[in-house]
């Protein structure tokens, strides 16, 4: 199995060289803008190709040689003069699948596939956010100690090698075991990196788990994490929460909650920066937690990580306050980056069904009573014992994981003819 990954590497330019990299990408995003509009002249012809032989077919409509000296668009060669050629096959892949990225979505638009109101509004083609990719010797050349690295721009109307620091490297610098591709220029402002990918090959451990990391995802504690055995021993315990980047995501929206309350017509874009460091604040708090939780599986040798199945799940809520939480609520945004990160060692997700994992007790006793003394977290079980509910709940979720890819010929069963197990699924079965 292959992955891909990416990480920035942040440059520190002087105030000339980050201005000659911004028309750098300038220049760049012109290209492929003016590349999209023979694309979509061609499409009929280029859409039925792979993608070596329509970088090949469009190269030759746009770019003159000595063989081929005239060509059905010379505007490329007149406007963009000596363009370096890496740059260009760059710049038709990145034209080639925007091109097809948006008439695919403008596709689902018109077969309704996509619309959510019967008012939706088409979609928008945009090159904005494509950047040049820099091919190792022809457009970018590392420094040995990796402190520097010579970049190939645009300047003074001429392309132009220029040196820029590079402040920082990721950790998969020094990991041999991964490949480094080709690199990305990128500017946002006054910062200024590149966005390395790196492929690597992954071998996924076996599909019947001996050991899991069954993982509850709460409203109060954001993860609950228990490593169970396939017998029914747990052998640690976790419970990750980041409950500052929560106080401060809620801060936010209070200011966005209190600004709102002032104004009778909403513009466009109300409240935008509050909504961007908010949306910040989530993503950041989601990739220390989910770091963490693959940390805490791989230490205690669990090979497959398992989350209930809430995706699609709307829950409704009696009061304000815990219809604010259910929306900041990160369950799908944890689920998703475990993944991105367990994948990488060749771990495997699973997903249970999330139904009865926090209402019976995980000792077989029956079902509990939740908010003891006015603590939700809290339950009490039918023998008095008193417990979390979360980790009630991890205890079950593991028990369910394992409990079906087993044969239930000892289950009882019902009248229908199909085996249906009356009892709930708790830890106690496995014991």
């Amino acid at each position: 199995m292959k992955l891909t990954r990416t990480e920035k590497w942040m440059l520190q330019p002087s105030s000339e060289n980050r201005q000659d990299i911004c028309k750098t990408i300038t220049l760049y995003q012109r290209y492929v803008r003016a590349l999209s509009s023979v694309c979509f002249t061609h499409w009929k012809v280029l859409g039925s190709l792979s993608s070596k032989d329509a970088m090949t077919k469009l190269e030759r409509l746009i770019h003159p040689t000595q063989q081929r000296p005239v060509v059905k668009y010379p505007y490329f060669n007149k406007v963009f003069y000596k363009f370096p050629s890496y740059l260009r096959r760059s710049a038709i892949h990145d034209a080639i699948g925007q091109v097809q990225s948006f008439l695919n979505r403008y596709d689902q638009w018109q077969t309704n596939a996509s619309r959510k109101t019967k008012h939706s509004k088409p979609p928008v083609y945009g090159v904005s956010n494509t950047y040049p990719s820099l091919y190792k010797g022809q457009c970018i050349k590392y420094a040995d100690d990796l402190r520097s690295a010579q970049i190939k721009v645009y300047k003074n109307n001429d392309w132009k090698w220029i040196e820029v620091r590079i402040k920082r490297v990721g950790k998969r610098a020094a990991d041999v075991t991964q490949k480094q591709v080709s690199p990305q220029l990128v500017a946002n402002g006054k910062k200024a990196f590149l966005a390395v990918p790196y492929e690597q090959n992954v071998k996924l451990v076996k599909q019947q788990a001996d050991t899991v990391c069954a993982v509850d995802l709460g409203i109060n504690t954001q993860i609950t994490a228990s490593i169970v055995q396939q017998n029914g021993t747990v052998l640690a315990r976790r419970f990750i929460d980041n409950a500052s980047d929560i106080d401060r995501l809620h801060k936010r929206l209070g200011l966005i909650k209190k600004a709102a309350s002032k104004t009778k017509k909403f513009s466009r874009g109300f409240a935008s920066a509050w909504y961007r460091r908010g949306f910040n604040i989530v993503k950041n708090s989601a990739h220390h937690m989910t770091r963490e939780l693959v940390e805490f599986a791989r230490a205690n040798g669990a090979t497959t990580i398992v989350f209930e199945n809430l995706k699609g799940w709307r829950p409704k809520a009696p009061r304000y306050g815990l219809r604010k939480k259910f929306h900041t609520w990160l369950h799908r945004r944890i689920v998703e980056f475990t993944e991105s990160k367990w994948r990488e060692y060749g771990g495997r997700l699973a997903t249970v069904s999330a139904r009865g994992t926090s209402k019976y007790a995980y000792d077989g006793s029956g079902a509990v009573t939740r908010s003891v003394n006015g603590n939700y977290s809290i339950c009490r079980f039918k023998t008095g014992k008193i417990y979390n509910c979360d980790l009630n709940a991890t205890y079950n979720i593991a028990a369910k994981y394992f409990l079906r890819l087993r044969k239930q010929s000892k289950a009882a069963t019902g009248k229908s003819p199909v085996a249906v197990s009356r009892a709930p699924i708790t830890l106690s079965m496995l014991w």
